[in-house]
């Protein structure tokens, strides 16, 4: 780039006139972007370039070391009960305790939930934990807490659900018997934090393993005809020791799969959007060959499209699984890892 250029480089719309880069569309927007992006983050951008040679931009940021994050939380086997007249938040509640591991019953108002905890409170089966919303109608959160307690005679720990700043009435809440509060939305770590809490129990959550030796030296064919895709998740999967071979679209795929000997490939990533065959089709041509091995190698989509009803159409084309773009390399760890579990299975 020309000295005078790179004086105002960073200014919005500023395009270096070259007949190399006329051709391209372009509206000259990036290097202001990614300026600002960079100042936002309070880090330095430099750029060293010489006409006819190229171009070196560095950008330095201080960024902290990410938290290790829980892959797999379970709680102790226990009921709760989740009260709340949206039944779409109920729906999404259960679905979500019930992947910690508890099992979950749910009541549309506080009149059936102080009728549930009242029948099973006389039956000697007390809930493990009640999480109660604050806003319902007819009989809100506070005074189902206190019926709770007056009425029914229960001690059972109760979380009070709240979208709204809950400061003003912490004091009638605790007051009222309420042992904790959560805000919405009711995320999945967020309720394993406040059980445990509640329950005074020791977090059981698994870390994430750092060994990947188990990965090192598997061969993946990936039929991806985007080349910076391609680039993107083959540099990926290579930091964990794995090789990878291109497929520029779904009939070279097809072709790789007629032609190689078995176990040459542990699995394939198959791009959906593709020019000549696109990766529903080359999946139903794979299944199709004679080869058993061949036929029945595991097949993981990539696509934009996260719809159920594409999911499902990739499913049915005979894949056994789907990862949405863009790639999270962990979702990438974790479907290799559930591909080789089944097998070995």
């Amino acid at each position: 780039m020309s000295p005078e250029f790179m004086a105002n480089m960073y200014q919005p719309f500023s395009r270096q006139t070259d007949s190399r880069v006329n051709s391209i569309q372009g509206t000259g927007l990036g290097l202001a972007i990614t300026k600002q992006m960079v100042d936002l983050m309070e880090g330095t951008i430099d750029c060293q370039s010489e006409q006819g040679k190229g171009t070196t931009f560095t950008v330095i940021l201080d960024l902290p070391i990410a938290d290790r994050q829980r892959e797999d939380m379970v709680l102790d086997p226990m009921d709760v009960l989740i009260v709340d007249d949206d039944e779409i938040l109920l729906d999404t509640a259960v679905d979500t305790l019930e992947s910690l591991g508890v099992k979950a019953d749910h009541a549309g108002s506080g009149m059936e939930a102080l009728g549930m905890i009242t029948h099973r409170h006389q039956a000697g089966r007390d809930y493990s934990v009640v999480i109660l919303d604050w806003k319902m109608p007819d009989l809100d959160g506070i005074e189902t807490i206190r019926r709770i307690r007056t009425e029914a005679g229960v001690n059972t720990p109760i979380l009070l659900v709240s979208a709204y700043d809950w400061s003003d009435i912490e004091d009638m809440a605790k007051e009222a018997g309420a042992d904790g509060f959560v805000s919405k939305p009711l995320f999945r770590s967020k309720l394993y934090e406040k059980i445990n809490t509640l329950l005074g129990t020791e977090a059981k959550s698994v870390e994430p393993e750092n060994d990947y030796s188990e990965l090192e030296g598997m061969n993946i064919l990936i039929a991806e005809d985007n080349d910076i895709n391609w680039e993107i998740i083959s540099a990926m999967l290579g930091m964990f020791g794995i090789t990878t071979e291109r497929a520029e679209n779904g009939r070279i795929c097809v072709e790789k799969m007629r032609q190689a000997e078995e176990g040459s490939y542990a699995l394939i990533f198959m791009d959906i959007q593709m020019p000549e065959m696109n990766g529903l089709e080359a999946t139903r041509n794979i299944r199709a060959l004679d080869d058993p091995w061949a036929s029945s190698i595991p097949i993981i989509a990539m696509t934009a499209d996260a719809f159920s009803e594409n999911v499902t159409e990739c499913l049915q084309a005979g894949m056994n699984g789907h990862i949405a773009k863009p790639i999270d390399i962990k979702l990438v760890i974790k479907e290799i890892r559930r591909i080789r579990e089944e097998k070995r299975s």
